[in-house]
């Protein structure tokens, strides 16, 4: 990842593959140039959350968002949705043309990860394939406005603004 303005390289190397590279990077990046840089604790991608990562996007699915967000809102705190799966999940149904799932599905992403530019970027993405302009665009802005830097969301949003 080049900083050109700042005259710097960051370069990330692992002898695994790793899902979030670039958001590693993004949080490299903010620890060496953001003086008020406050770190954020990732979720644990283990097994109880994997598991209350599935059982959300099957709440969503069969019975619906509102009671997905009630089971969500009363979890224990041991059990957290993981960004990834549910992100997954909603690409899946969008390649089956299923949107109003999808967009369920990364609606209840967004809730459970208010701060991820991603989830807005991908429910934007849903509702664009939908035919809801307007409410991709609103996505896309969020998305836009958590991570200035993303490129997608600005395109995304001119294209949608023809």
């Amino acid at each position: 990842m080049r900083f050109i303005d700042e005259k710097t390289t960051l370069i990330l190397m692992s002898n695994k593959t790793f899902r979030g590279t670039d958001q590693l990077n993004f949080e490299i990046a903010k620890i060496i140039f953001d003086k008020n840089y406050k770190p954020t604790i990732p979720k644990p991608d283990n097994e109880t959350n994997q598991k209350f990562s599935a059982e959300i996007i099957e709440t969503v699915l069969n019975q619906g968002l509102e009671v997905a967000k009630l089971k969500y809102s009363n979890r224990s705190s041991k059990n957290e949705v993981l960004e990834y799966i549910l992100n997954n999940k909603g690409y899946d149904l969008l390649s089956q043309k299923k949107y109003d799932e999808a967009v369920g599905v990364f609606t209840m992403n967004c809730i459970a990860n208010p701060d991820s530019y991603n989830a807005y970027d991908s429910l934007g993405e849903a509702y664009m394939n939908k035919g809801d302009k307007t409410s991709a665009i609103k996505n896309y802005e969020k998305s836009l406005q958590l991570d200035p830097t993303n490129r997608n969301a600005e395109v995304m949003i001119k294209k949608l603004k023809q």
